[in-house]
């Protein structure tokens, strides 16, 4: 009796769950009219042996109904209460006539004539209401089946933004702040100084009266330079520690060695006329000509140096070893006989020099071997003196391009030009000036 029992209250529960939200207008009459129908059917249809207990339970089962509608209906009409009237009555004949359904109570209810599915509620205070589906065919047996408002789980996650497809812009080189030395023109052919200030365009103070052509040593810490009216002398950059290193009125051009141990200078001596470089230990000492030329500059390592000078009647840059072996030429057009001021990148990878050969002074870079020359300034007016910031990314260099001499920047492409100030240069020798760069 209790697996037939069970069942029936599972239904039951079911049924009256299905009912609660769906009474009609005259809720009382409905319940009633309900119930007997229920009770009537039962009682004419029900199984030849059912027990005296069960006849009971069935009716306590339909006082347990009759109550639970009296006390819970809610006052919204279902859209056919007759129709639910006949799936119950149906089905509790069904269970009563074959016995305890399977274990799966919840598997659904067989032989109703109609599925109904509860809508969800919608935000507002509206209770939900059960929408009929159509009939399922008659060869065979309908299944009703109903199923609960599910709610959608909530969720903290936002959705995933879309992709971006613009091209990224390319990212500008960062600035490589350096502190330059500088020379700069009070009266021509009378007086000059030396200047020093960052390149982010801040710190500029006179470095020292009387004096050009400035070159750092490698820990920035001193510079050496042409004093006027003739000679190299080197101090620290707050002015101390100063000291006559060549007591020569014509060398000039110093370049102090990135290992700090020489410096490299030109000079005209005797009645030659011409440019020879020199090389001296950092103290002074120790003076042996290396090649005839000018204007020469170091490789990263100290072991070469690339200079202005001539190879028989071929001239422009050069290049030589530390012990005046290997001399070979690195520019070779017949227009190269200009190529000068020349500077070595720190990375050991890049030559920066000017070059008149196009008929206006421009700067130009190439590999250590020669090759690759690439113009990297193309305007009105001279651009000359380059020099490598610290880094290798950017290279200082003075022109005239708007109408007056100042000091520009440019990345290493020759792109990203911007001027940094002005800074006058005597016009009858500026072609001999250079800067200076180190780290801060």
């Amino acid at each position: 009796m209790l697996k037939r029992i069970l069942p029936l209250i599972f239904l039951l529960s079911l049924c009256v769950g299905c009912l609660m939200p769906a009474a009609t207008p005259d809720t009382a009459a409905t319940e009633a009219a309900m119930v007997a129908n229920v009770q009537a059917t039962l009682t004419a249809d029900a199984p030849p042996s059912p027990t005296a207990d069960l006849k009971a339970t069935e009716a306590a089962l339909l006082v347990m109904v009759q109550k639970t509608l009296t006390a819970e209906a809610p006052p919204s009409p279902t859209p056919d209460a007759k129709a639910t009237e006949a799936a119950i009555v149906a089905h509790v004949q069904a269970t009563l006539t074959a016995g305890a359904p399977t274990t799966d109570a919840g598997a659904g209810l067989k032989g109703a004539s109609k599925s109904y599915t509860a809508t969800p509620a919608p935000p507002t205070a509206a209770p939900p209401t059960l929408a009929p589906t159509a009939a399922p065919p008659t060869s065979a047996p309908a299944t009703s089946t109903m199923t609960a408002p599910t709610a959608a789980p909530p969720t903290d996650t936002p959705a995933p933004a879309p992709a971006s497809t613009d091209t990224p812009a390319p990212k500008p080189v960062a600035a490589s702040r350096a502190l330059l030395a500088y020379t700069v023109t009070e009266s021509f052919r009378d007086h000059y100084r030396i200047d020093v200030m960052y390149t982010d365009g801040t710190g500029r103070r006179l470095l020292s009266d009387m004096a050009s052509e400035p070159s750092f040593s490698p820990d920035g810490k001193q510079v050496v330079f042409y004093s006027w009216p003739g000679g190299l002398e080197a101090m620290n950059l707050d002015g101390s520690n100063r000291r006559r290193l060549i007591d020569d009125g014509e060398a000039a051009f110093p370049a102090w060695s990135p290992n700090g141990k020489y410096i490299a200078f030109h000079s005209s001596r005797g009645w030659s006329f011409k440019w020879d470089v020199y090389i001296i230990k950092a103290d002074g000492s120790e003076e042996r000509m290396l090649v005839d030329g000018e204007q020469a500059t170091w490789s990263p390592d100290s072991n070469q140096l690339v200079y202005k000078g001539c190879l028989g009647n071929d001239c422009g840059l050069m290049m030589i070893n530390f012990d005046g072996s290997g001399k070979r030429r690195l520019t070779t057009c017949p227009q190269c006989a200009s190529d000068g001021n020349a500077h070595w990148s720190p990375d050991n990878n890049r030559i920066v020099f000017t070059s008149e050969r196009d008929g206006n002074h421009e700067i130009y870079v190439m590999n250590p071997d020669g090759s690759g020359q690439t113009r990297l300034t193309n305007l009105a007016g001279p651009d000359a003196m380059p020099v490598w910031l610290p880094g290798g990314q950017q290279i200082a260099f003075r022109s005239a391009r708007d109408g007056a001499w100042g000091i520009w920047i440019m990345n290493a492409d020759g792109s990203n030009v911007r001027k940094l100030t002005d800074a006058r240069v005597d016009p009858d020798r500026w072609i001999w000036e250079k800067m200076a760069a180190t780290r801060p």
